[in-house]
């Protein structure tokens, strides 16, 4: 019987959940747990097929009354379908706004994980450091956090990049033994699999966000590009159209 299931979103999962999922269910089988990754929704274009090769999951639980282990995601109306909040045990995102939610005595409490930092990867990262286990992770998840972070932090050039993921990242690729091209042939994996159905690409990586203090719901459709100008430019009315 699997005693934990690691998961994320409902509807589509990128390459930091992807990354996460993978690597804590390592994590905690390196601890002597038993754990399985489990993704219902479709993986997006954040996640290129070579990257997919390094782990392996399940669509659904094999035991209903696992518990659960959230990453990068905290929004209750937004985990994946077969979650029981009952059930869920740790929390760990990159998302605020939920943090009081999780923490709430009748749930979680200290095992909630939400901070703001550029990766969601990042947050696992360091737990296999907490635990001593820095020296035990994989290639395949220490490569695959390492692309989650780069991901996330856009190249870290996002305003919200940390330097923990700056550090992160660093440690990672020495264990993963990472070429010096890894992250321009990351963005140009990610690019390459766009273009070959762009629609798709927007349609799996889209969120619709409440913003109740303006009254309004954001819809925000993002894919991952080595280059964006050119492909705004030649593509403006299909990227319109798809997010209309």
């Amino acid at each position: 019987m699997t005693d934990t299931a690691v998961t994320a979103g409902e509807t589509w999962v990128d390459i930091d959940a992807f990354a996460c999922i993978v690597a804590y269910v390592e994590l905690l089988q390196l601890e002597g747990k038993q754990a399985e990754a489990v993704i219902p929704g479709n993986l997006n274009n954040s996640i290129p097929s070579e990257l997919q090769k390094l782990g392996s999951f399940r669509t659904s639980p094999s035991h209903a009354d696992a518990e659960v282990v959230l990453v990068d995601i905290s929004d209750p109306a937004h985990v994946s379908g077969f979650v029981r909040p009952e059930l869920v045990r740790e929390v760990y995102d990159h998302h605020l706004g939920f943090d009081n939610y999780w923490r709430e005595r009748e749930r979680i409490g200290q095992n909630t994980h939400i901070e703001f930092i550029g990766a969601c990867a990042t947050l696992i990262w360091e737990e296999f450091v907490k635990r001593g286990l820095r020296d035990r992770i994989s290639q395949n998840s220490a490569t695959l956090l390492a692309a989650a972070i780069v991901s996330n932090t856009l190249n870290f050039k996002a305003s919200m990049t940390d330097a923990r993921d700056c550090r992160a990242f660093e440690e990672l690729s020495r264990i993963a033994n990472l070429p010096a091209d890894f992250i321009a042939n990351y963005f140009q994996a990610c690019e390459a699999e766009t273009l070959q159905d762009i629609s798709e690409a927007i349609e799996n990586d889209t969120k619709h966000k409440d913003l109740p203090n303006l009254g309004i719901t954001l819809t925000i459709g993002q894919c991952e590009l080595w280059n964006s100008s050119d492909f705004i430019r030649d593509n403006a009315n299909l990227i319109r159209a798809t997010l209309s």
